[in-house]
């Protein structure tokens, strides 16, 4: 992968929209078992595609925009916050543990594949061989020598996922604002009802996004979604029926508490841990730096991250995040972008926007002078 095709990569997935999921103790508790929590649970399958969902910002414009595929990023409600500079600093650095013991002679032959000369480094930036001539190569680079590995410096990788991520959440940074919150409880706790539990949960000051509460700063009118979390392996596990009749029942008591909506999703449905499957959880985990973990989840023995959880499990985590997606945050983003190009429609079409915008448009060379924030009119005469 060329270095602009790298960047690219990177910038999509630091400006993908925020999920923060707020999820009660017993629901950690249930998902330990596979060695994961709600938040890893979710995070593989936040890259949704097949869905047809169009965009039109402006009303006189033409044809709409059609997504037809959306990412987001899970995060705990907690750690949407953000890092004190003293753990940012101490995070990053920890990227260079590995490296701190320098191999001089692996040094060497590192620089030695570098391109020494400008216009080599920026072929490499761009992918291209930077051969001016059939037969000739960067200077600097040798024969044989892997392009991909040529700026190969793990450490300078490593760091700056660690200082990206410890970045994230400032008061300012609007992209880290959560767009929906999903607040997650039990669905067949004995003795509990699920609706007390989502409300107790939902008003509980210390798990809703800290990043939020700023009301200067952030939109915290943002939709709320409940999610019934119904462990296949309990012995009072509800049958399908009985699982349909409690979202019913929720959408109805809870109401505007959840106006992104009630779901349901199965966990632990596998009897004996999984084998023969590829691990989708460890390369996702979260990175934790606020909050810390109420239940440390790990794996049963030797059983890998999400080996209870079945494959109808996974799909229906799949489907999950899908219909979050495609339900809630897109409307509910669509509404809040045309509210805002509704306001800012209005507002140049104040008197004070139009007399600037005849003038503006009057023949001649237009200039904006400094400061004063208005428009100078200079005709020239030929």
């Amino acid at each position: 992968m060329s270095g602009i095709a790298e960047y690219r990569r990177r910038t999509h997935a630091r400006h993908r929209p925020v999920v923060a999921v707020a999820s009660a103790p017993e629901v950690d508790a249930c998902l330990a078992r596979s060695g994961l929590t709600l938040v890893d649970a979710l995070r593989p399958w936040s890259d949704v595609r097949g869905i047809s969902f169009s965009v039109r910002l402006n009303p006189e414009s033409g044809y709409p925009h059609v997504l037809n595929e959306f990412r987001v990023r899970f995060h705990d409600a907690r750690e949407c916050a953000r890092v004190p500079d003293d753990v940012a600093d101490a995070h990053a650095a920890e990227a260079l543990t590995p490296w701190s013991p320098a191999d001089a002679h692996g040094l060497a032959s590192a620089l030695e594949g570098v391109p020494s000369n400008v216009p080599s480094l920026i072929a490499h930036a761009r992918g291209e061989d930077g051969m001016t001539t059939p037969g000739d190569k960067p200077t600097g680079v040798r024969d044989g020598t892997n392009r991909e590995k040529v700026f190969a410096a793990p450490w300078l990788d490593a760091y700056h996922a660690r200082f990206d991520r410890a970045m994230q959440f400032a008061d300012h940074e609007a992209v880290d604002h959560p767009v929906g919150i999903v607040y997650a409880v039990m669905a067949n706790t004995p003795g509990e009802d699920p609706g007390e539990a989502y409300r107790r949960l939902a008003e509980d000051p210390n798990v809703f996004p800290p990043v939020l509460r700023d009301t200067t700063l952030a939109d915290a009118d943002v939709p709320r979604h409940c999610l019934l979390v119904h462990d296949a392996s309990s012995p009072s596990a509800p049958t399908d029926a009985d699982l349909d009749a409690l979202r019913t029942s929720m959408q109805n008591s809870i109401g505007a508490a959840a106006n992104g909506g009630v779901f349901i999703l199965p966990v632990n449905g596998a009897r004996e841990p999984v084998s023969g499957r590829a691990d989708a959880w460890t390369p996702h985990v979260e990175t934790r730096l606020v909050a810390p973990v109420g239940i440390e989840p790990g794996t049963v023995g030797s059983s890998p991250r999400g080996a209870y959880l079945s494959d109808e499990d996974v799909e229906r985590h799949k489907v999950f995040v899908a219909e979050l997606v495609n339900m809630s945050l897109l409307p509910s983003m669509d509404r809040r972008a045309k509210s805002l190009n509704a306001v800012i429609i209005a507002n140049r079409k104040g008197l004070k926007n139009q007399l600037k915008s005849f003038w503006g448009r009057s023949t001649g060379q237009i200039v904006k002078p400094e400061g004063d924030g208005g428009y100078a009119r200079y005709l020239s005469f030929h």
